[in-house]
């Protein structure tokens, strides 16, 4: 399988590369991989694990845009050091979730240090 991998995960960027702030719907358009020369999205991959892996419904993908991703990733896995044969798909998901964990950090200061 031809796949580039686009990182997002803030513990993998090196230093040198400044990090960005993005809007939303920036966030959701930021290419995460390329499969045959096809980048998907932030927005792509949600929408496969939600629909297409049993996130939240499964097997319903209604956009043929993600249902080229979803047929191009099935049955393929990726191993890392915590987990052997994570679907790629849900791999990306854990970059994605790694990304808002490190953009609500200032929140977390903030709120943290309140009075309640």
């Amino acid at each position: 399988m031809d796949v580039n991998w686009l990182e997002l995960d803030p513990r993998h960027i090196s230093p040198e590369h400044q990090r960005v702030e993005l809007t939303l719907d920036e966030f959701l358009q930021r290419p995460l991989m390329r499969l045959f020369d096809e980048d998907f999205t932030v927005k792509n991959v949600i929408r496969v694990a939600a629909n297409g892996l049993g996130g939240v419904h499964r097997g319903r993908i209604t956009i043929s845009f993600d249902k080229r991703l979803a047929k191009r990733t099935e049955g393929s896995s990726v191993s890392d050091a915590l987990n052997d044969n994570l679907h790629i798909v849900v791999s990306q998901v854990r970059q994605i979730a790694m990304a808002t964990r490190e953009a609500c950090e200032p929140l977390r200061v903030v709120l943290s240090n309140r009075s309640l």
